[in-house]
C-alpha cells in the first residue's frame, strides 16, 4: 500500500471515530461539525473510487551472463570462420573485377589429402569434391603460377571438375593453387565460357592472388592458435583455481570434457582409468559417439587399441588405426568391424609416477592430429594428472588423521 492509500484509510478511521464512537453532544458547534465530518467522508470515499491501484512491480534481478569455456572457445573459431568467409568473398570480388563473366569457385583438401572439397563459388555447376588424382587438379597444384586448360584437352579430367552440361568445346579453366607452410593444400578455379576471354594479365592476377590468400591463410591459422592457446592456458589456470581438492573426481571429468569440446573436434571422446590389477581399465567418461562401450564392463589393456596409452607411457596417435596396429579391436576384439574409427589420438595421464588414466580423442575419418592438438592434450592430461595426485594427497592425510598410527583404529578427531 503506497502512503496516500495509507493516509486516507487513517483519516476515514478517525471520520468514522467522530460520526459513530464519540459521544453524542449538544449544540450548535458539534452539529456543524458533524456536517463538515460528513462532508470529508464523502470526499475521501470518492478518493478511494477514483484513486489508481497500486502496482508493485518486483525488483528484476540483474543476471549476469557468464560466458562458459565452450561458448568463449566456439566464439573464437566462429570469429575465424567469419574472417574466413571474408577472405572468400574477396577472393570472389577481386575475380568479378577482374571479368564479371567468369565463374571462380575455391576448393580445400579434405582431411584424407584424398579430396578436394569445395568450400564456396560464385555461380552453380562446380562439382562438390574433386578427387585429388584429377589430371588438372594435380597440375594446378604442381605450378607455381595459374595454368590454363581448354576443355577440349582435358575431356576426361573436365567431367570430373563441373556437373553434367553439354559443352562446345570452347569452355576453359583457369586455375591457381593455394598454400600453406609451403604445401598446397587448395585452388582458386576459374571458368569461363571461352578461351578467347582470358588473357595473360588475368592468369598473372589470378597467381598473384593465389599467393595472396596462401598467406593470408598462415596468418588467419596464427591469430587463431594464439587466441586459442592463450584462451586455453587461461583455462588450465582457472581449472587449477576452480577445483575444490575435497571434491570427489567425477567433477573433474566433466571440466576435462567440457575443455575437451571447446578445443578440440572429434567424433569421440573417452576418459579411462586404469583397475587395481594393472591388466584392465574401464571407461569413466565418453561424450560424443555412442553404444560402442559399456561403462560397466572392464576391457584389456593388452589386447586393445584404447590400452596403448597405458603401455606406452606416451602420446600415441594414428590416422589408420586399422593398418597401423596390430590389436584387433578398440576395447575389444572385433569391434571395429561394427564401429568404425580411423584416427585416434591417445595421452596418459601421469599420476605418482605410473600411468593411472588416459585421454582419447578419435575421428571416423582419416585424419591426422596437429602439433597444437597434441600439445594441448598433453598439458590437459598433465594438469589432469596434477589435480587427481593433489586429490589422492589430501584424502591420504585426511584418513592418516582420521585413524591412529598404531592400532589404525578411529581416533578421537574422527567424533570431533
Amino acid at each position: 500500500m503506497n502512503v496516500n492509500r495509507l493516509a486516507t484509510a487513517a483519516i476515514l478511521a478517525f471520520v468514522c471515530f467522530i460520526l459513530f464512537v464519540y459521544p453524542d453532544p449538544q449544540g450548535d458547534l458539534y452539529t456543524i461539525l458533524r456536517y463538515i465530518v460528513f462532508g470529508l467522508l464523502i470526499v475521501i470515499l470518492y478518493q478511494f473510487s477514483t484513486s489508481d491501484n497500486d502496482i508493485y512491480e518486483p525488483e528484476k534481478e540483474k543476471k549476469e551472463e557468464k560466458s562458459s569455456s565452450i561458448n568463449r572457445g566456439l566464439d573464437i573459431r566462429e570469429n575465424m570462420h567469419d574472417q574466413y568467409e571474408q577472405l572468400l568473398q574477396m577472393v570472389f570480388s577481386v575475380v568479378m573485377a577482374i571479368n564479371d563473366k567468369y565463374k571462380a569457385s575455391f576448393y580445400m583438401l579434405d582431411g584424407s589429402g584424398s579430396q578436394m572439397k569445395i568450400q564456396s563459388a560464385t555461380k552453380e555447376g562446380f562439382k562438390r569434391s574433386i578427387p585429388t588424382d584429377n589430371e588438372v587438379i594435380q597440375t594446378v597444384l604442381l605450378q607455381e603460377k595459374a595454368v590454363l586448360f581448354q576443355q577440349t584437352d582435358v575431356r576426361e579430367s573436365w567431367d570430373g571438375l563441373f556437373e553434367e552440361e553439354s559443352w562446345r568445346g570452347s569452355e576453359c579453366v583457369l586455375g591457381a593453387r593455394v598454400l600453406y607452410k609451403n604445401a598446397p593444400i587448395g585452388c582458386i578455379l576459374v571458368q569461363t565460357d571461352h578461351f578467347s576471354t582470358i588473357q595473360e594479365r588475368d592468369r598473372n592476377l589470378l597467381t598473384s592472388l593465389g599467393r595472396f590468400v596462401s598467406l593470408s591463410m598462415v596468418k588467419l591459422d596464427n591469430i587463431e592458435k594464439l587466441s586459442l592457446d592463450n584462451y586455453f592456458h587461461y583455462q588450465i589456470a582457472n581449472l587449477l583455481n576452480s577445483m575444490d581438492i575435497q571434491s570427489e573426481v567425477k567433477g573433474l571429468y566433466e571440466k576435462v570434457r567440457d575443455l575437451c569440446r571447446t578445443f578440440f573436434n572429434y567424433d569421440k571422446l573417452t576418459v579411462s582409468v586404469k583397475q587395481s590389477d594393472g591388466e584392465h581399465y574401464k571407461v569413466v567418461l565418453e561424450d560424443g559417439y555412442s553404444g560402442d562401450v559399456d561403462p560397466e564392463k572392464i576391457y584389456s589393456i593388452k589386447r586393445s587399441i584404447h590400452g596403448r596409452g597405458f603401455r606406452a607411457h606416451e602420446t600415441v596417435e594414428s590416422s589408420d588405426m586399422n593398418e597401423e596396429f596390430y590389436e584387433s579391436g578398440r576395447f575389444e576384439e572385433g569391434d571395429l568391424e561394427n564401429h568404425d574409427f580411423k584416427s585416434i589420438l591417445t595421452v596418459p595421464v601421469i599420476v605418482h609416477d605410473s600411468v593411472q588414466y588416459s585421454i582419447t580423442i578419435e575421428k571416423q575419418t582419416s585424419t591426422r592430429f596437429s602439433d597444437s592438438d597434441k600439445n594441448v592434450l598433453e598439458l590437459l592430461a598433465l594438469t589432469f594428472g596434477s589435480i587427481v595426485s593433489w586429490q589422492q594427497q589430501y584424502w591420504k592425510m585426511h584418513e592418516n588423521a582420521m585413524h591412529d598410527g598404531l592400532t589404525g583404529l578411529l581416533n578421537h578427531k574422527a567424533f570431533i
